[in-house]
């Protein structure tokens, strides 16, 4: 979780801690923290690298084709934790054929540039 702030003398040892426990958290997989990788499931591995892409709090999370490979019910799980992180103020991106996820976006846009649903979106 720390590794991207191991080459940064700015974030002190103790700060990096509390940030990854805090992402941990958010995520809802702080009972993960004390396992390797290889002990971790397909979408476990796949929550871990969003906390640790919120670790070091960007605007934007831009998000490859994560959940096509997951089966549904963790395709969900994924989706909720991308929602949710949304409601803290993240900007998602994601890259998804997966007609699951369409379910979750507020707007599509299709590869021709299309906006599909652009009148349900609400700005608050």
């Amino acid at each position: 979780m720390a590794l991207p702030f191991i080459f940064n003398r700015e974030v002190k040892n103790k700060k990096i801690d509390y940030m990854a426990q805090d992402a941990l958290e958010l995520i809802d997989i702080l009972t993960l923290s004390h396992l390797r990788v290889v002990e971790l499931s397909e979408v476990e591995r796949v929550l871990v690298l969003l906390a640790r892409a919120i670790v070091n709090q960007p605007k934007v999370l831009v998000i490859g084709n994560i959940i096509e490979r997951l089966e549904t019910y963790e395709s969900v799980r994924v989706l909720e934790k991308l929602k949710l992180l949304h409601t803290q103020g993240y900007t998602i991106i994601i890259d998804a054929t997966y007609d699951l996820a369409r379910t979750y976006c507020e707007k599509i846009i299709n590869i021709g540039g299309e906006v599909e649903n652009e009148e349900n979106i609400q700005i608050n």
